[in-house]
């Protein structure tokens, strides 16, 4: 699977508020999902993309700063599982993280009472 990364991303760092210490990803074959929340506020951001298949994984939210850094807007990333790990491939990069099991919300159905 594959979609041009879009680094946007916003998740609180203030360490005296409960956060949730992960990203979710949602693919779809034409989107990519983030979303980030914590006991005050929610983050979600949605791309178009032509990923190609479908996952859902919560990654470390450090790891995923250390991707977006990584990249830039228009790049092309090759994904895939491997065990627990989630990994990210560009032509000149590697890049790999757990995947956290916790579940996360539902957002859809959070947003579907909104």
């Amino acid at each position: 699977m594959q979609f041009v990364f879009k680094n946007s991303a916003a998740v609180g760092t203030d360490i005296k508020r409960p956060s949730l210490m992960g990203i979710h990803l949602e693919i779809y074959s034409d989107t990519v999902r983030a979303s980030a929340c914590d006991a005050f506020r929610m983050a979600v951001t949605e791309i178009k993309c032509n990923c190609g298949g479908k996952m859902s994984v919560t990654v470390p939210k450090q790891s995923f700063f250390y991707l977006a850094n990584a990249v830039e807007d228009k790049d092309l990333l090759e994904f895939g599982l491997n065990a627990n790990t989630l990994v990210f491939i560009k032509s000149d990069m590697l890049f790999s993280t757990r995947i956290i099991s916790e579940p996360f919300m539902n957002i859809d159905r959070l947003f579907k009472y909104a």
